[in-house]
């Protein structure tokens, strides 16, 4: 051979484009299960959230009462209601905010990471294939 460092060259290179979108695949599970993992416990919150208003609404013995009979039960439903809204409210704007802070703290790194390797892989792909047409 009268070049040995290319057959060297090639193989570094093809080894990279076959790995790297590997790696980046990799990352990408990675962000995935941490998402699923943070999804769970509000999810499991929520259900809960869920089983008290229920709960509650069993327990209400004036619940269906007919509303001529019952003169402040619609005061009282809306005050409840306004109360659930708020639950959910503040529930839904700390889960996103933390979220938010879970995301940018573990996976939007590793999105980032995984983005710059797919694109490496492509480059390495084209200056592989440049190499075999520069050879033959």
């Amino acid at each position: 051979a009268q070049h040995p460092w290319l057959a060297i060259v090639w193989a570094y290179l093809g080894g990279l484009a076959l790995v790297l979108p590997f790696w980046s695949l990799l990352m990408l599970f990675w962000c995935k299960i941490k998402t699923d993992q943070w999804l769970k416990q509000p999810i499991e919150e929520l259900q809960l959230l869920r089983k008290a208003f229920v709960a509650r609404s069993a327990d209400d013995p004036g619940r269906g009462a007919d509303p001529t009979t019952t003169g402040s039960r619609p005061r009282q439903d809306t005050e409840e209601y306004e109360e659930i809204i708020s639950l959910l409210g503040n529930f839904m704007v700390d889960h996103q905010d933390m979220f938010t802070g879970n995301w940018e703290s573990k996976c939007a790194p590793l999105v980032k990471y995984a983005t710059w390797l797919l694109w490496s892989s492509s480059y390495v792909a084209v200056l592989l294939v440049a190499l075999m047409f520069w050879i033959f």
